[in-house]
């Protein structure tokens, strides 16, 4: 019942032209196929009045896939006994994070998603990650999509790792990402990355 109220519900809010919102929870209505998927949630979350699916790390333009903010399950992540493959990562093991004032912390995965990509970008000939996934660059979180070469990207040892190529690959992978407490961040291949969820402050 319930599902049919929310359909109806967002049937009215599209034919009533509520503007961009719901135009583009339209287009996640068609990402994934099945009821229970991301694009039933991002059709929600569109009627509730977020501008975007892209605020839930989706990304939903017309006639394209759905993707969440995830690597490829090769790509390294830094723990306290050395770089592991994010797809080899358990709930409960320990990552390495930075806090807010640049220090290395250790933090604990909480959670584990895997999901369906349709294409990715290859950064620096290492880095398989989703569009939207976000890098610390120059004390700020910024979009894979939105990275241009010539970018520091913010270093596990400190310094910074300079994005030297961006490369797109349309292949169907799958694709993984972490959920890590703390200050919910971690290092892939090196480099610091947000994990799953809404943006914190910069560290």
């Amino acid at each position: 019942m319930r599902t049919s109220l929310s359909i109806v519900a967002f049937l009215f809010y599209l034919l009533a032209g509520v503007g961009d919102s719901v135009a583009q929870g339209l287009n996640c209505w068609y990402c994934y196929q099945h009821w229970n998927s991301l694009r039933w949630r991002c059709a929600q979350i569109a009627i509730e009045g977020y501008d975007t699916c892209t605020e839930v790390g989706l990304i939903c333009e017309f006639g394209q896939y759905c993707s969440a903010t995830c690597f490829l399950g090769e790509v390294l992540v830094s723990t306290p006994l050395g770089p592991r493959p994010i797809m080899e990562l358990n709930v409960g093991d320990s990552v390495t994070s930075m806090d807010d004032n640049g220090a290395l912390r250790t933090a604990q995965v909480t959670a584990i998603d895997q999901e369906e990509a349709w294409s990715y970008l290859w950064i620096n000939m290492r880095i398989g990650v989703t569009d939207e996934h976000p890098f610390h660059v120059a004390g700020a979180w910024k979009k894979a999509r939105e990275l241009q070469i010539g970018d520091l990207l913010t270093a596990e040892d400190g310094g910074k790792i300079r994005v030297a190529s961006i490369d797109r690959i349309d292949k169907g992978v799958r694709v993984y990402n972490l959920t890590v407490d703390g200050q919910h961040n971690f290092f892939a291949e090196g480099v610091l990355v947000h994990n799953k969820g809404p943006l914190p402050m910069d560290p």
